[in-house]
């Protein structure tokens, strides 16, 4: 009886100790699993790898100009290049991370060597209302003509940021809808600070015809930097409204007129939004960043 239950009792250990195995390795595949989805599909990297923290908002002054907005750096310490990034007309809400989830983005695009590390800048137009929902044309150009012109000292200037700016690094624009037209305005009127520009399905708004009621209104005055480090590029998709492919090739005759070649990102899908904007913003940023354009059928390719 005894030797009847030593064995029963040894059946019943290693019955327990491999029902415990099989427990814990399921445990581990499952998460493992889980986690490996979270990256494929959500474009997120381990938190103890990403490259940049979480989006911060900021307040500096240049003068009596007062700057807000939300900033994205490296977490790395050393001085990086930076985009000025504009929202479209119905605003953004870069704090919770929605529509382009920037964080997430850039976290991606650096780690699997897309892009260099930059820093993001995403004004507010609107002082106190981080969110600049239902934003106007009006908005935009006095942000642009009032501020645009002393942000970087603004925050050269600043002890909180300062250390991630040099004074003598390269800038850039961007933006997408009525900020593709505001980040050509802001490369038109400070050409010489802003020597990229990214323009993203922009709007009529920078220029309607000569005389008009455009933020610029004659067409002399479309030009932009001179150098022959400057990237200088629009996109639109054919599956858009058709105005906006109208808005940029009208842009591109006037500005090639005036001397200045813009590269042309023309996706054959995607409507008016974020997945749109997502493609055309990291092809702006891989050519900057590497000098050369990416085509839409080669971003397909990649995680955006």
């Amino acid at each position: 009886m005894k030797s009847k239950f030593k064995k029963f009792l040894s059946m019943l250990m290693t019955a327990v100790m491999a029902f415990t195995v099989l427990t814990f390795s399921f445990a581990n595949t499952t998460a493992s699993a889980a986690w490996d989805w979270w990256n494929v599909w959500g474009g997120w990297e381990r938190r103890d790898t990403e490259p940049y923290g979480e989006i911060q908002p900021y307040e500096v002054k240049s003068g009596n100009k007062v700057h807000q907005g939300y900033i994205l750096t490296p977490k790395a310490p050393g001085t990086y290049p930076v985009v000025v990034l504009f929202c479209g007309r119905t605003g953004h809400r870069w704090k919770e991370n929605q529509d382009f989830s920037m964080k997430a983005r850039m976290n991606t695009w650096v780690s699997k060597g897309y892009i260099k590390p930059m820093i993001i800048i995403m004004p507010t137009l609107v002082m106190n209302d981080r969110d600049n929902t239902n934003l106007n044309s009006d908005l935009f150009f006095l942000y642009i003509r009032n501020k645009m012109g002393g942000l970087k000292n603004a925050f050269l200037s600043d002890k909180t940021f300062g250390k991630y700016f040099d004074p003598g690094e390269t800038w850039s624009v961007s933006g997408y809808s009525m900020g593709g037209a505001a980040a050509l305005y802001a490369g038109c009127l400070y050409r010489n600070l802003y020597v990229n520009v990214g323009s993203f399905s922009p709007s009529e708004s920078l220029y309607y015809e000569e005389g008009g009621t455009g933020w610029i209104n004659r067409a002399s005055d479309l030009v932009f930097s001179k150098s022959s480090n400057a990237h200088l590029f629009m996109g639109y998709s054919v599956k858009e409204r058709a105005e906006f492919a109208r808005y940029v090739k009208k842009y591109d005759k006037l500005f090639k007129k005036n001397g200045f070649n813009f590269k042309i990102y023309v996706s054959p899908e995607g409507n008016h939004g974020t997945m749109l904007f997502r493609r055309q913003m990291l092809s702006f940023f891989y050519y900057i960043s590497n000098n050369v354009f990416l085509t839409d059928d080669i971003i397909f390719t990649m995680k955006y």
